[in-house]
This record gives C-alpha cells, structure tokens and sequence, in this order.
C-alpha cells in the first residue's frame, strides 16, 4: 500500500494555504454580491445632455438602473450591478462629464437589481 501524505495535524504550510484560500474565496464572493448606487448630482447638470451622455457611457457596463433630472436642478442617477461593474461605469461617468458636475452626495447598499436595463426617466 502506498502512503498518504494527508494530515489532519494542522502545519505552518496548510495554516498558510488555508488563509490564502479563505481570501480568495471572501474577494470572489464580495465580486459577485449585487449594490445598488445613488448618486445626485449638482452644478451644471441639466440641459447640457448629460443623462444622454450617463446612458450612452452605461451602455458599455453590465449595469442596470436609471438617470433623471430632478425638480431642484440636479441628477439623480441609480446604477445597479456587481462591485467591480458599478464603480467603472460611475468612474466613466464621472470622467467623461467632469467638467459639469461640482458635488454630489452618494448612497451604496448591497440589493439584487430592480430594473431591466439602463434609461433615462422623467419625473
């Protein structure tokens, strides 16, 4: 019979691998839990196209939600999806139309998605 090199006595090695794993394992799930984000943007952000342009920029990401102006004169967008998904398309949003928006506020929360693709809405 041949030998079993499996022990059940933990060592310095398998302690290791073990907490590799665990690792692993923790940032895979956490890239696969959905959030959904709100975000309201102020300055010069209604009639210039810029929920156009946050639909067109949402195209490209697996992300779902909406944009809309509001009564007060800013932009409200929600933009649903994985971790790792929402923060790109938010980075390209907010890259691509810098020079538009002076603040926002921001709210995350982890929730399956609640829309079936990305549109512009209105009030």
């Amino acid at each position: 019979m041949g030998t079993n090199n499996f022990s059940l006595v933990p060592t310095p090695r398998s302690i290791s691998f073990y907490f590799k794993l665990k690792k692993v394992v923790f940032v895979m799930a956490e890239k696969s839990k959905y959030y959904r984000v709100r975000i309201v943007y102020s300055g010069r952000v209604q009639g210039v196209g810029f929920r156009w342009q946050v639909e067109r920029e949402a195209s490209g990401f697996e992300v779902t939600g909406f944009v809309r102006n509001l009564s007060d004169g800013t932009v409200e967008m929600m933009v649903e999806g994985k971790r790792v998904e929402t923060c790109r398309m938010i980075e390209a949003v907010e890259r691509r139309l810098r020079d538009y928006w002076k603040s926002k506020t921001e709210d995350e929360r982890e929730g399956e998605p609640q829309f079936d693709g990305f549109s512009i809405c209105c009030l």
